[in-house]
């Protein structure tokens, strides 16, 4: 008899194995997927994780990335070409997950990447600067320059911002101008 119940037991837990591992119960936020991330848990969460959408992080996704990157900045660069521009970065905020103003540039964020600097693996959050026209007090006396520019840039770590724009001025001439930030 004891043989017997330790065979029903046996197939019950066969079966149930099989069957009654539960479904992700996470609240995966802003587009984020549930994944299962080891099938042998089952009966908790403790399998599943939140695959979190681009712009998105956190244990359920409900961190905009951006946020870490928000604040004032300082700092500049060199440019060349046609005219000699030089540009600051006053603050840095973010309107959603992915969208976010540098002073008056509008950029988007796109990628998280893991880059090997120095026999280290450095974490870098790449941006894109669409085509766009704005006036820019380029030479910070207080006189605007109306300009279209276009770019990318990256932010290493959480205080350092690189970008790099290319300028048209309208009427005439181009810089491209690459450029360090440090958040204060």
């Amino acid at each position: 008899m004891r043989g017997f119940y330790l065979l029903i037991s046996l197939l019950v837990a066969l079966l149930c194995g099989v069957s009654c591992k539960e479904e992700c119960t996470l609240n995966c936020q802003n587009g984020a997927k549930c994944v299962n991330n080891d099938p042998t848990y089952g009966n908790n969460n403790a399998g599943y994780r939140c695959e979190c959408s681009t712009g998105f992080e956190g244990s359920i996704c409900d961190v905009k990335t951006i946020n870490r990157f928000t604040g004032l900045y300082a700092g500049g660069g060199f440019c060349s070409g046609n005219s000699a521009l030089s540009f600051s970065v006053s603050e840095l905020s973010a309107s959603d997950g992915k969208n976010f103003t540098i002073g008056p540039i509008d950029a988007n964020y796109y990628t998280k990447i893991d880059t090997p600097i120095g026999g280290k693996n450095v974490v870098k959050y790449k941006f894109l600067v669409a085509n766009q026209s704005a006036s820019i007090d380029t030479s910070g006396n207080g006189i605007s320059t109306s300009l279209s520019f276009s770019g990318s840039g990256y932010f290493l770590g959480d205080s350092t911002m690189v970008l790099s724009l290319k300028f048209t001025q309208i009427g005439g001439g181009n810089s491209l101008c690459n450029s360090q930030f440090q958040r204060q």
